[in-house]
């Protein structure tokens, strides 16, 4: 990955978890965590992977229903923070990894 792209990705991450946790008024996004974010070389696509806190698949997919409602608007104003010329189209993906670390704590704490 370019220096570029890879200070572009941390900079991304850290806005997009600011705006959803002080801007989204949506009430489907709880307790969201961005882990990460993947640019492509254009500047146009971001895949942003987030960590939902909750066990439970109905909350999930609701908050990303409510992420997804929301991209819009957080690409807009990712776009001003930063000073894009290029708003990207975000994509949210849940990240596997914490999920399944977050279940074998779970087994863990049952043993």
């Amino acid at each position: 990955m370019s220096l570029r792209k890879q200070r572009m990705s941390h900079q991304m991450q850290r806005e997009i978890g600011e705006l959803i946790q002080t801007k989204v008024r949506d009430s489907r996004v709880g307790f969201v965590t961005v882990t990460s974010v993947d640019v492509s070389p254009d500047l146009k696509n971001a895949k942003v992977y987030v960590t939902i806190l909750t066990s439970s698949l109905k909350e999930r997919n609701k908050t990303f229903r409510g992420l997804k409602s929301s991209s819009g608007y957080i690409a807009g104003q990712l776009a001003n923070r930063m000073q894009l010329r290029v708003v990207p189209r975000l994509y949210f993906l849940e990240d596997k990894g914490q999920l399944h670390a977050f279940k074998i704590h779970e087994i863990m704490q049952e043993i």
